[in-house]
């Protein structure tokens, strides 16, 4: 479940190695938490077509979010506006 084959992403060959007792569900509960907030955000934006964050949990358990290039530049970018709406007060 924690490291389960998404259709939109594709796997690192470190994600198919499993490590007993390794703590991955929390990892990746943490990492759905934050993708949510990111698609919410997104969908407000009206950019959900686009941007679509997807948990994951790392070799090492460590919580990941995964993106497509194209939705992290869209992000970028509304990142820069922003950074520049900022810099004008």
């Amino acid at each position: 479940m924690a490291n389960a084959h998404h259709d939109d992403c594709n796997d690192d060959p470190d994600d198919v190695v499993y490590v007993p007792g390794m703590d991955y569900l929390s990892g990746w509960r943490e990492a759905d938490a934050v993708a949510r907030e990111i698609n919410t955000a997104a969908e407000a934006l009206g950019v959900g077509e686009v941007v679509r964050a997807v948990p994951h949990s790392g070799p090492k358990g460590e919580p990941v979010v995964w993106m497509w290039p194209g939705g992290a530049r869209v992000i970028a970018r509304l990142l820069s506006v922003l950074a520049n709406e900022s810099r004008t007060f």
